[in-house]
């Protein structure tokens, strides 16, 4: 029987319709339909996957067998150096002895064997930080409001401070010195904002064993190092593979080649008005002189582009409009040609080794990597340290270098488009692993290769999950399973459709006017966050922060008059001088772990000592109560000035509205729209592409 077959994809559902096709693919009747309803591996009360506590408990489980098996590994060296008791009941008598003494008391005397043991067993339990390269940038990347939560950086360097102001020569008289004056030796809790470094432990382990080395020559003090410091290496992400090139990872935006690409594909896509309608290419040495000047640059104006080819100011290109007035150069070339850094050496250099010179600076864990590899080249020391500093993006895209560089050595010879220069590889952009067509879905991982990450291809086929990876987000991965349970249950009931008809979750296009609205509306956010940006300059911070921008329009909005803005729920004045301190938090209405809602429809700013007492509660149920030093009803009247949207955040049954409404409906859009996407080219892998069409 011909049949076609109406899938309506949801997030926890699946609707399904057979209806019969005539041999000329005319709709005869309805065959069968029915509903499959599943669970959508999310947790009903906050909507995080349950994947997430499962991992957070499996990380806490791997960390304390790690340091169980760390403390086995230190006390047997120990006992093999003759520094500790080969019994229990000997090492549990080493515990009336005070590490912090000993610790201090070993840069100045000779210890006994067991007073020795006890100072390298304890140095082992507590080692420090290890700070590396990727979680430095990382942290960098990912902190939003700097004055709600000092970094580890920022804790460590305390710490440094610290120690010179107490003249302590290691950490542990320094934890000596705190506790002789009735403080705490954990850095922990509230007392102070400080964190040790490992290199401030391995600073300290070579101090005593300078020290201890001639009373103990037999030591094998570098076994003893090794059982201490040891550290597993980072797992590095996972970036998923290419689209085109599946066994290769995709690249860092941030590559040269993938800035060239990029350059590329806009250039040949660039058109400009001749002044009666139409719309012209660029010639060939018009885009050779373009792309020399945007890889030259970190972006070029559209009027500059105008000067630069020669064309008139009333001439209006293509990608030009309301909210874009610009076009991106090369940014990472830009910043590591410059004199301080490689200088004109880095033009000499293969796009090759320009890729593996920034893939180096952001994979590397350790700053030795990094200059292990620039030795070679002949630089400075003080341009070295300087290329040691250049903050780059470690945004991925869904291509490969590999394949980028491809493409570009083909777009600037030919100066052809990015989908010719695909052909020009004999690729097509709807690559799909699986070239004849199947008799049953198989699992969506051996299809969908350039969306799924953490596979193994050097596994075998009983468990495809290890083998081809998943999809990260958990209620797309479980409802394209349901989906394969669904159509091979069809299939073997009614056969292959022969047309399948999909229901897409996506935004209806808006008219030309609406879009033209939407962009000016963007350009004049620009505009808005440029004053800002430079007022806030004027305060003292000198690099403004998309959250500090975001911080100062939430004070604005407090009132129409600075005297005006005041905290919402303690109602004490927020002055302008005080906004980038500890003292004031950007703060969510609706709790963020409940809501998981972090936009500005739901921030407000507060004293910090108020965002604390709010807690993980909504403001109605922090404060109806008029807990001491806040009242509801002065409080009702402080968000008066407040938009909308923010002022029914205060109301009794806030977060039971968000659940049913607001956030229920954009995580099930967000969902629906990538499942919607990927299950139409799964399916593409039983029914011909041309004969499976979506509707929105």
């Amino acid at each position: 029987m011909k049949y076609r077959l109406g899938l309506d994809m949801g997030t926890n559902s699946i609707g399904f319709s057979v209806i019969e096709l005539s041999e000329n693919n005319v709709p005869v009747d309805l065959i069968d339909m029915g509903v499959r309803i599943f669970r959508d591996g999310r947790n009903p009360k906050d909507h995080q996957p349950l994947a997430v506590a499962r991992r957070e408990a499996r990380g806490l489980r791997r960390q304390r067998d790690r340091r169980i098996q760390r403390k086995r590994q230190i006390i047997k060296v120990l006992i093999e150096n003759g520094l500790f008791p080969d019994t229990e009941e000997g090492r549990q008598a080493l515990k009336i002895m005070d590490p912090f003494l000993l610790r201090t008391e070993a840069l100045d005397r000779n210890l006994s064997d067991y007073e020795l043991g006890r100072v390298l067993f304890h140095l082992g339990s507590r080692r420090g930080f290890k700070s590396n390269r990727i979680t430095d940038e990382t942290e960098n990347e990912e902190s939003k409001d700097t004055s709600k939560k000092m970094s580890q950086a920022e804790k460590m360097s305390n710490l440094v401070i610290e120690m010179k102001e107490t003249e302590s020569r290691t950490i542990g008289e320094y934890l000596y010195k705190r506790i002789e004056k009735g403080c705490g030796a954990r850095f922990r809790g509230g007392d102070f904002n400080c964190y040790p470094s490992r290199e401030q432990y391995v600073q300290e382990f070579s101090l005593i064993r300078e020290r201890q080395q001639a009373a103990h020559p037999d030591v094998d003090w570098d076994a003893i190092y090794d059982a201490i410091f040891f550290q597993r290496p980072l797992r590095k992400q996972e970036r998923g593979q290419c689209r085109f090139y599946t066994d290769k990872d995709r690249a860092y935006s941030a590559l040269p080649s993938a800035q060239r690409f990029r350059i590329l594909s806009e250039i040949n896509n660039l058109r400009f008005s001749d002044g009666e309608g139409g719309m012209l290419s660029l010639s060939n040495e018009e885009k050779d002189a373009l792309f020399l000047a945007l890889d030259n640059c970190k972006t070029m104006s559209f009027s500059k582009i105008r000067q630069l080819l020669k064309l008139g100011a009333s001439c209006k290109f293509n990608l030009e409009d309301d909210r874009r007035d610009n076009l991106l150069g090369n940014e990472t070339s830009y910043s590591l040609r410059k004199k301080e850094c490689f200088g004109t050496l880095w033009d000499e250099l293969d796009l090759l080794v320009q890729d593996e010179i920034v893939d180096l600076l952001l994979e590397a864990e350790t700053d030795e990597e990094v200059l292990e590899r620039l030795n070679v080249y002949g630089l400075s020391s003080e341009q070295k340290e300087r290329i040691l500093k250049i903050k780059l993006g470690r945004k991925v895209g869904s291509l490969s270098a590999e394949f980028m560089r491809d493409c570009v050595s083909i777009m600037e010879t030919r100066h052809i488009r990015y989908d010719e220069a695909v052909e020009e590889l004999n690729l097509h952009h709807s690559y799909n692993p699986i070239t004849e067509l199947q008799e049953h879905l198989p699992y969506y991982g051996k299809v969908l290769t350039q969306t799924v990450i953490g596979g193994h291809p050097e596994a075998n086929e009983d468990n495809p999950e290890f083998k081809y990876g998943k999809i990260a987000n958990p209620t797309v991965h479980i409802a394209l399973n349901q989906l394969r349970r669904v159509v091979n249950s069809l299939i073997d009931h009614y056969g292959k459709p022969e047309q399948i008809v999909v229901e897409l979750s996506r935004d209806i296009s808006d008219s030309a006017e609406k879009r033209s609205e939407h962009y000016r509306k963007q350009a004049q956010n620009e505009k808005e966050n440029d004053r800002i940006r430079e007022q806030i300059k004027e305060l003292g911070v000198s690099r403004p922060t998309a959250w500090d921008i975001k911080k100062y329009k939430l004070w604005e909005e407090l009132g129409k008059d600075s005297n005006d803005r005041k905290c919402p729920y303690c109602g004490k004045p927020i002055p302008e001088s005080k906004l980038f301190t500890k003292e004031i938090e950007i703060e969510h209405i609706l709790p963020y772990s409940r809501t998981m809602l972090d936009s500005m429809s739901n921030l407000t700013l507060a004293h910090s000592s108020c965002n604390l007492e709010k807690s993980n509660r909504s403001p109605y149920e922090a404060f109806s109560s008029n807990p001491e030093g806040y009242d509801w009803q002065e409080i009702l009247q402080r968000i008066q000035n407040l938009p909308a949207e923010k002022r029914a955040k205060f109301s009794k049954d806030a977060i039971v509205r968000f659940d049913e409404g607001e956030g229920f409906i954009a995580r099930q859009l967000n969902d629906n729209r990538y499942l919607s996407k990927a299950a139409r080219d799964y399916l593409a892998c039983i029914c011909p592409s041309n004969h499976i069409w979506g509707i929105p």
